[in-house]
């Protein structure tokens, strides 16, 4: 009985690190876009005169 407790802890902590790891992954890539999102801004209100 103990094992199987075990096992369906350790499925339950790699689901959460999956899930982590995904949100953290979503983070970088909108972080990512914000900044080409900003130069794209930059660089057209440079041309500007």
């Amino acid at each position: 009985m103990k094992n199987k407790m075990h096992v369906r802890a350790n499925i339950k902590e790699q689901k959460t690190n999956e899930y982590y790891d995904s949100k953290r992954d979503n983070c970088y890539n909108l972080s990512k876009i914000k900044t080409m999102n900003l130069r794209l801004f930059i660089s057209k209100t440079e041309k500007i005169p």
